[in-house]
Parts: C-alpha cells; sequence; structure tokens
C-alpha cells in the first residue's frame, strides 16, 4: 500500500477535538514522542486514529518508527483494524494489504518478538477474514510469500524460519478462538488438515537438526515444540505423530529443550489419550521416564531442591500415570515399573510444605493413592 505522512490529528479535524488539558498535536513527530512513553493523551488519540478511515494508513506509519513501542501499537493496529473494520478496507486493497503485513512480518522477523507476534496474529485475523474465498492453501502460500519477500532488502537482520514457526504457533490457537460458524469453519479447518504434512515436516526438520547447536537455533527447536504444543492442542489426527513422537523423547534429555519437550509430552499424553495409542505409546514412553538418565535427573533435582525441574518432571511422570494406570499395575513385576514408583515415592518427601511453597508431594501420592485403588481389586 503506498501509505503517506498525510493523518489529521484531532486537533486538525474539523470537529477540533481536544484533550483533557485542552492540547492538542499539530503535528506527526509529537504525536510519536508522547506514544513512545505513552502518556494517556496519546493513547487517547492513537484509539480514535485507529477508529477512522485512515487508520489503515497508522499501522504502517507506527511501524516505520523506530521505537518498539510504536512499532508494537503498528502492529495491534493492523489486528484491530482487521477485527474491527473490514469492511472499511476498499476492495482493490485486500491483496495489497496481506502483501504489506507479510512485509513487516520480514521486517520483525528477528524481533522484537513482540511485535513479531502482533504481526503474525493481524496475518492471522487477516486469514480467518479471506480463507478460502479469496485466499487458499494459505499456509504453504504464506511460507512462499515469507520467502519471497525475505531474498527483497531489509533494514533489519531476516529471520524466515523464526517467523513461520511463530504463524504456525498461532494459526490453530486463534481458530479455537474464533467464532466461526457452519462451512466456513470446516473449510477453515480442512485447509489445516491439508498443511498438516508441511506443518510436521517443517517442525521435524528444525528438531532433527543436530548439526547446529548455537543459542538462535536452540532457540529455534524450542519454538518447533512449541508449535508442535500448539498443533497438537488443536487435534492433530494421532497417527500423523508417530514420526516425531520419538525424536520429542530424545529432545526431553537436553538441558535446552528439556522444559519445552515436557510441555508437548503431556500435551500429548492428555489431549491424545491412552485409547489412540494403547501399548505402543505405554513402552515406548515408559522406557524412556524410567531410563538411567531419567532417574539420575530425579534424584538430582530431589537432592539439590530444584523445584523448577523437579516440578516438570513430577508433573510428566504423574501425567503419564494418571493416563496409562492400568498399564502400571498390570506391569508392577517388571523392573522399569519399580524404578518409577520410586521415583514418584522420591518426590513425596521433595523439601517443602504442599499448598504452602510446593505442590510436587501432592502429585505423587495423589496417583500412588490411584494405583492403590485400582491394585486391590485387580489382583484379588
Amino acid at each position: 500500500m503506498n501509505f503517506d505522512n498525510s493523518l489529521k490529528f484531532p486537533g486538525q479535524s474539523t470537529t477540533q477535538k481536544t484533550t483533557e488539558n485542552h492540547g492538542f498535536y499539530t503535528d506527526l513527530g509529537s504525536f510519536l514522542s508522547e506514544l513512545e512513553i505513552p502518556t494517556p493523551t496519546a493513547v487517547d488519540v492513537l484509539h480514535n486514529l485507529q477508529k477512522e478511515p485512515n487508520g489503515w494508513q497508522l499501522a504502517s506509519i507506527l511501524l516505520e518508527n523506530s521505537s518498539s513501542q510504536n512499532q508494537f501499537f503498528g502492529a495491534h493496529t493492523f489486528q484491530i483494524k482487521i477485527s474491527r473494520d473490514w469492511n472499511t478496507l476498499p476492495e482493490g486493497q485486500v491483496e495489497q494489504l496481506r502483501d504489506e503485513i507479510i512485509k513487516w512480518i520480514v521486517e520483525f522477523s528477528n524481533g522484537p518478538n513482540l511485535v513479531l507476534t502482533k504481526l503474525c496474529l493481524a496475518l492471522t485475523t487477516y486469514a480467518l477474514r479471506t480463507v478460502p474465498e479469496t485466499w487458499t492453501n494459505f499456509i504453504p502460500a504464506t511460507l512462499q510469500a515469507l520467502e519471497v519477500e525475505s531474498k527483497k532488502p531489509h533494514s533489519r537482520p531476516v529471520n524466515t524460519e523464526n517467523a513461520f514457526l511463530e504463524i504456525l504457533t498461532l494459526i490453530p490457537e486463534e481458530l479455537n478462538r474464533a467464532d466461526l460458524i457452519g462451512s466456513k469453519k470446516s473449510q477453515f479447518n480442512q485447509e489445516l488438515l491439508d498443511s498438516i504434512p508441511l506443518v510436521l515436516n517443517t517442525i521435524g526438520t528444525f528438531l532433527s537438526n543436530d548439526t547446529r547447536t548455537d543459542i538462535a537455533y536452540e532457540l529455534l527447536r524450542q519454538k518447533s515444540l512449541r508449535c508442535l504444543q500448539s498443533w497438537i492442542q488443536y487435534g492433530i489426527p494421532s497417527d500423523s505423530l508417530a514420526p516425531i513422537f520419538n525424536r520429542v523423547l530424545i529432545l526431553l534429555q537436553r538441558e535446552s529443550t528439556f522444559e519445552a519437550a515436557t510441555e508437548v509430552l503431556i500435551e500429548l499424553l492428555t489431549r491424545q489419550g491412552n485409547s489412540q495409542y494403547g501399548n505402543t505409546l505405554s513402552e515406548s514412553f515408559f522406557q524412556c521416564i524410567t531410563s538411567p538418565w531419567m532417574k539420575n535427573v530425579v534424584d538430582t533435582c530431589i537432592r539439590e531442591s530444584n523445584e523448577d525441574v523437579a516440578s516438570n518432571l513430577a508433573r510428566l511422570l504423574t501425567t503419564y500415570g494418571e493416563e496409562f494406570t492400568e498399564y502400571i499395575v498390570q506391569h508392577l513385576a517388571k523392573p522399569d515399573t519399580s524404578i518409577y514408583l520410586e521415583m514418584m515415592i522420591g518426590f513425596i518427601g521433595f523439601p517443602g510444605y504442599f499448598a504452602e511453597d510446593q505442590e510436587i508431594s501432592f502429585l505423587s501420592i495423589k496417583i500412588l493413592f490411584t494405583f492403590q485403588a485400582l491394585y486391590t481389586p485387580f489382583y484379588s
């Protein structure tokens, strides 16, 4: 879009709106300076400008500013204009708006993260408006558009992978929140289902690359795991996850990806349930959580009173026990089961008092009582 800086501020309009102190902004620079703080007056003017037809122009003007605060307001302006004032956008500028947002996504693909997230939310909101009527295959089309745009000159470092993962993470979350009905929702769902192979391939590529150990790539792995968690929450078919499941178990053993992998596995267990996987998931997962590595980590975090690690592990092991209670009770004679129960009992002795400064001991007690309740009638 060919935007200019000819914004009319409240003090310049025919209605001569004024602020509480009876002043007004006579130029763009004054407005941007106070919005950077931001002052209540500047925020009030921003809200008024966003409601006007030239609010579409305001978004890019704010994004061009050097202040991250103003850049965030610019990205947010895109999102609220698409959400609230879609009908005020000239029909001939619908595709142009998409290209403008993608341009800014690439521009901020390496951060600041708050600005990037807001821009990706704006694009997702745009997709909810246009898919599939005027934008089909929008997920692969977005990837292609990002790649094309990334080859153009930009004033900031470009990180296309980071931007695409951010978009992929937000799409299923926003669809679950969106108030879509009837054929519109089913068509949008179909777009997501058709894109699952691309999504999993993209995530799998980042998770499987062991040649990169730099911090930037570790962050991409973490982001890939959060993206995977988002798609599991959406309801990705269980048979599509088999190739990537074992990789997540491996990443559980890496310090940089431990927390994110834990959240993925908990989500997988609670969302999919044992009915989807049966003994296949039970056994492979059980081998991981009763491995010498896991036993050592549990013993260490209890000994060192590392509440963050202990809490994650207690939640993970408890969730497994809740979903596969019968499997554990039926295999009490196995050495792995003894290791599992020993770790759960160890969590009971975690320093501190339940409900006052930790919940770890309660999680363990609860699942052990569950085993006991099932064990008595099962073996009698």
